[in-house]
């Protein structure tokens, strides 16, 4: 499990806890601190001493922070998690399950709820669930980067001959899934 952060210390606790929650317990947490100025290598050190893999690095964009990540993981399979999002504890389990099942698709993807920064209990579905498709989705993608990178779970051989443009600014997942399709 890849976690980003930079300076988003406020969420990291919610983020760390669904990473730590998971029902798959043969896991390792690895978290990017992307340049973070907000104390968050005291506070992880403070709260999670001997269960993250704590890697701070020059801030150099959403990236290369996760493309530092996928270097170090050391898994079978990679979940992308950012500090201020969350997922249920049987997420990876199910995924891991259905993928075993379909040894030949690389990537596979859930639907998400979104909600908002000041009222976390009001959910709504995440729009893009609509364009979710099986298979071949590069075409269907062209218009629409719908997939969310923490419904994903991806084997980590889909990561051999690709990774995130450190230079983009935007679209950064967008561009990535659509490369990865």
């Amino acid at each position: 499990i890849i976690v980003t952060t930079f300076n988003s210390k406020n969420w990291l606790k919610e983020s760390l806890d669904s990473a730590l929650a998971q029902t798959y317990s043969n896991r390792e947490i690895i978290l990017i601190d992307d340049g973070s100025t907000d104390d968050t290598e005291n506070w992880v050190g403070k709260h999670y001493p001997n269960n993250i893999n704590y890697i701070y690095k020059q801030n150099g964009g959403l990236a290369s922070a996760r493309n530092l990540g996928i270097t170090k993981a050391k898994g079978q399979y990679i979940q992308f998690l950012d500090a201020d999002d969350i997922i249920l504890p049987e997420k990876i389990s199910r995924q891991i399950f259905w993928l075993e099942d379909h040894l030949d698709y690389t990537v596979v993807y859930s639907d998400s709820f979104c909600f908002y920064d000041g009222s976390p209990q009001e959910t709504f579905d995440w729009w893009g669930k609509a364009l979710y498709r099986s298979g071949e989705i590069f075409e269907s993608m062209l218009d629409n980067g719908y997939i969310l990178s923490h419904a994903t779970l991806t084997r980590s051989t889909g990561f051999e001959n690709i990774e995130f443009n450190e230079n983009l600014k935007r679209c950064v997942d967008w561009d990535f899934w659509l490369n990865l399709s």
